[in-house]
């Protein structure tokens, strides 16, 4: 598991691992996205080495969304965590 605070949004995210994607794994990355949940799932089967399967979820650091200023930055913290598979 591991922890990231950001000062981007999901969105963002999840463009930029599409892009990787493409760009380096030819689209054989499967990409999944819950924005209810706030949360991706990425998973890759490659016949020649392991599973893999990681859940990114977003945490919101400000507190209530209601308490948040229109104006302020927002911050998030994004959370990796390994479901199965080695990330080598």
């Amino acid at each position: 598991m591991t922890d990231h605070d950001i000062d981007v949004s999901p969105g963002t995210i999840w463009e930029d691992l599409n892009e990787f994607n493409v760009e380096y794994f030819d689209n054989r990355m499967k990409l999944e996205q819950n924005f209810e949940k706030k949360y991706f799932k990425i998973s890759f089967d490659d016949p020649e080495s392991q599973k893999l399967e990681v859940k990114i979820t977003f945490l919101n650091l400000m507190g209530s969304e209601e308490d948040e200023d229109e104006d302020a930055p927002r911050r998030l913290r994004m959370r990796l965590v390994k479901k199965r598979g080695d990330l080598s």
